[in-house]
């Protein structure tokens, strides 16, 4: 793959000199996750590994992204918008200080700590991934790319809590795209590092017992997609065969109702008539069900060999039930009838989303729940064109377009 990429760059200068920045900042709803600088100039040729011209777009895509993908025709164009923010990305990342870990779980957003946990986790979220999708077509890229993961790992410890531990998913997703650019010895200077990562989040599992309501949240399925993605990096197999049993397991008893399941009393859940996850009958929430939703198909799209059929049909059918209120065909208060204490902290708090006010899907999750189901599941493409805008970080909308879906 790796002297692929050294043949395959020249394609990319096919493309016109002036290219479009395809990711875009005019979104009430963005944040650091969604900044990033328009594409002012082409990517210096000093900086590109000369090659000759390679014609296959589909092995160009899939090697940019180290998935297996059709590419839609906007493909090269959003490849050298992604290019164009390199640099940017290096100099947001070292900028960054590393925690021992993030402050999340059950923690106000206001609290100040807190805060400063979700802007790193925002800025990790943008640049990382795009980061190495530069490594691959250059060395200097390769190289930072590999300086940073270091010292990231060298300053994160971790607390094994799914929901704080999450915001590591972004690198996670980083060392996806690039691990073939990973030489053995590079590897191993991670292996510790990820190891322990793996064993903080299994043992959070195994100390959640089988009947434990912990086990149904979306927050599990946060932890499986991590040792997911580590398990890969480390490329061991025994790993891999555990997680995938736990990870398809947990999502269909997740999103499949049970059958001692019985409908709300509390009228406003009831109205939906619907089970759809464990995580909606508990907090009355589309947040929280698209929550679970969009850790899942996000791991879908990096590592699809994880998912069987079975669990995708589960999965298929859980975002359908969202698509009445996408369209505007009915309206769900959020929180009204959560039994945790928590939800009704936040809403004494005037946090904005738990206020008790409609669900609105283009918010934060399910603005990323319905883009990467978009990449996934072409089935809900039809109901959800909404979402295919330029309002997300640049290595998703290069995702997005490795996957046939173009950005309008």
């Amino acid at each position: 793959m790796k002297i692929f990429l050294i043949i395959s760059i020249l394609t990319l200068l096919s493309v016109p000199s002036h290219a479009e920045d395809l990711s875009s900042n005019d979104n009430d709803n963005s944040d650091a996750s969604e900044q990033s600088t328009a594409m002012t100039e082409d990517t210096p040729k000093s900086q590109i590994r000369e090659t000759p011209k390679v014609e296959d777009e589909s092995k160009l895509a899939s090697d940019a992204l180290n998935v297996s993908c059709k590419p839609s025709p906007e493909f090269k164009t959003v490849l050298r918008s992604a290019l164009a923010q390199c640099d940017e990305a290096v100099a947001k990342l070292k900028e960054l200080e590393i925690p021992q870990y993030f402050v999340d779980e059950r923690v106000l957003n206001n609290d100040t700590e807190k805060e400063e946990s979700m802007k790193i986790a925002g800025e990790l979220n943008s640049r990382f991934p795009t980061l190495a999708i530069c490594s691959r077509h250059d060395d200097k890229y390769e190289t930072a790319l590999k300086d940073l993961v270091n010292h990231f790992f060298a300053n994160y410890k971790g607390d094994g809590n799914p929901i704080n531990e999450s915001h590591v998913i972004p690198v996670m997703q980083a060392l996806v795209i690039a691990e073939p650019s990973f030489k053995p010895e590079e590897k191993s200077k991670l292996h510790l590092a990820l190891s322990n990562l793996y064993d903080r989040l299994d043992q959070f599992w195994r100390k959640t017992k089988d009947y434990d309501d912990r086990r149904f949240n979306n927050w599990m399925t946060e932890s499986l997609a991590l040792q997911a993605y580590a398990a890969s990096i480390l490329n061991d197999t025994a790993k891999i065969r555990d997680v995938k049993t736990k990870l398809n397991e947990h999502l269909q008893r997740e999103y499949t109702k049970p059958s001692s399941y019985k409908p709300s009393a509390c009228l406003n859940l009831k109205a939906m008539n619907v089970y759809g996850s464990y995580d909606l009958q508990q907090r009355d929430a589309l947040l929280y069900h698209m929550k679970g939703i969009q850790r899942a198909y996000e791991l879908e799209a990096f590592l699809p060999e994880y998912f069987s059929s079975e669990t995708n049909d589960v999965l298929s059918d859980a975002i359908e039930i969202s698509k009445d209120y996408v369209l505007g065909e009915k309206s769900h208060n959020e929180f009204i009838c959560s039994s945790v204490d928590f939800d009704k902290d936040r809403k004494k708090a005037n946090i904005v989303d738990y206020t008790g006010g409609p669900w609105d899907p283009t918010t934060k999750p399910a603005r990323e729940t319905f883009r990467f189901a978009r990449m996934v599941n072409p089935a809900v493409r039809n109901w959800t064109q909404k979402f295919a805008d330029r309002h997300y970080p640049i290595w998703m909308i290069t995702m997005a377009s490795c996957y046939g879906d173009s950005s309008d």
